[in-house]
């Protein structure tokens, strides 16, 4: 952002991420920021609300005549996932690719030393309890294709887009349960004793 101000771009900034917020410094660079969306939990406001937010800054520094520097961050999809339901009909929760390969999670956990629960005692039902959290994982990426997909459309309308370039990044990735944390083996045994494999165990 700083490189564009310093040539001439008029800069936006809107964050989803309230780690980003201004008191952290992340508005360097920007004419207008805000990344208030997020609770203190950082759990994050969805694209849609998000949404609502881009076009006072933006049409605001269109009235400059300057050229447009505009930086979008949502935070879907993000742990934790939240379920979409108006997407039910093509990606049920219950629908998603079990985590591969099959088993693996009851062999690491035998292998961390860890006993299992008296009433799960192949730490299966763990293993399905996590599995809709998959279902909402794509839930949540077809919702932020769906409100990228609406943004771009009213840049287009703006003819921001007549000119321009669009750059789509992520920050990280997720593993979806199918890698094990790479924290210490003792850290991690420790977690399972107090915690149980949730998703902090499995990336």
């Amino acid at each position: 952002a700083e490189c564009f101000q310093q040539a001439g771009y008029a800069a936006v900034g809107v964050s989803a991420n309230v780690l980003l917020a201004k008191d952290h410094h992340f508005d360097r660079g920007y004419d207008d920021y805000d990344a208030s969306f997020g609770p203190a939990d950082n759990d994050g406001k969805p694209f849609d609300m998000l949404y609502d937010a881009i076009w006072a800054p933006v049409e605001k520094a269109l009235a400059t005549k300057k050229p447009l520097f505009l930086s979008v961050q949502p935070f879907d999809p993000h742990f934790t996932y939240k379920p979409h339901t108006e997407f039910d009909a093509q990606l049920p929760c219950d629908g998603a690719m079990p985590a591969q390969p099959s088993g693996w999670w009851q062999k690491t956990l035998a292998e961390s030393g860890v006993p299992a629960p008296a009433d799960d005692p192949d730490w299966g039902d763990h293993a399905r309890a996590l599995q809709p959290l998959r279902g909402q994982y794509e839930q949540e990426v077809r919702f932020t294709d769906v409100w990228l997909g609406k943004t771009l459309a009213r840049l287009k309308e703006l003819g921001v887009l007549e000119n321009a370039v669009v750059a789509i990044v992520s920050d990280h990735g997720e593993g979806l349960w199918e890698h094990k944390n790479k924290g210490a083996r003792s850290f991690l045994k420790e977690w399972l004793a107090t915690k149980g494999p949730d998703g902090y165990f499995f990336a």
